[in-house]
């Protein structure tokens, strides 16, 4: 008789009360949301500075190779006279594959007759230059003799999912 009882005492006290689980399940509910929207957030946030960080590569590559005088293996024997980051904006960019209004930049080089095209990017998915580009950021020359920009100083705002960033570029060719 005695350890019947025992044995029915210890199956009672043993295991969670359905309310004790339900409490337990809601609260890792409400921390796993909170946690999925903080990456979210930060995933987006990374994502325009992905984007900015790819424009200040490709102003880098511009100023670099005009100052260091590199010409693309398409300028033939022709002299070198600029780079110029084109933003795609409107309809200056047609014909240019890969390349989408709003959304994209290309870097091409001035020699001669011919600007082969060096650099063609496109911004992620869901990220534009905010209301296009104002009008004297839409090209930026880097000359070749001078280290002195056309088109600059300017600011370009990169925008996407509810925010924004700027992008800037002095009359030097320096991105920040």
């Amino acid at each position: 008789g005695k350890m019947r009882n025992k044995d029915t005492q210890l199956l009672t006290l043993s295991g969670f009360t359905i309310l004790e689980l339900l409490v337990v399940f809601s609260l890792i509910a409400v921390i796993s949301g909170v946690g999925f929207l903080s990456f979210v957030s930060y995933s987006r946030e990374q994502i325009l500075l992905q984007a900015k960080g790819d424009l200040k590569q490709a102003v880098v590559l511009a100023r670099f190779n005009a100052l260091s005088n590199v010409k693309p293996a398409a300028c033939g024997s022709d002299t070198l006279s600029s780079y110029t980051l084109k933003f795609c904006t409107y309809d200056n960019c047609l014909g240019i594959p890969g390349t989408t209004n709003g959304q994209s930049y290309v870097v091409r080089a001035s020699c001669g007759t011919q600007n082969p095209l060096v650099l063609s990017n496109k911004l992620p998915q869901n990220v534009t230059f905010l209301d296009g580009v104002s009008t004297p950021c839409q090209n930026i020359v880097f000359n070749s003799v001078n280290p002195v920009v056309s088109g600059g100083p300017c600011d370009v705002k990169i925008s996407g999912y509810s925010d924004s960033i700027t992008f800037s570029i002095d009359l030097q060719g320096y991105a920040f």
